[in-house]
């Protein structure tokens, strides 16, 4: 497992960054919200409702691209 190198005692867990309806946010891989980034305007049906990427969370709030 990945030590976070923000925290002296955080392990870095799977997690996406995903564009939601109303916001963007960071997810795990159960789509249970870790942390919401900030709200947005997209219209409903815009085809970046949904994208994500794959990234590396520690509960500290630091998060890394995989």
């Amino acid at each position: 497992m990945s030590k976070c190198t923000q925290c002296s005692d955080g392990t870095m867990q799977d997690a996406k960054y995903i564009c939601r309806s109303n916001d963007y946010a960071i997810v795990d891989v159960d789509d249970n919200l870790l942390e919401k980034i900030e709200d947005h305007s997209i219209p409903s049906g815009d085809s970046e409702l949904g994208d994500y990427i794959n990234i590396k969370y520690c509960s500290c709030g630091k998060s890394w691209k995989n």
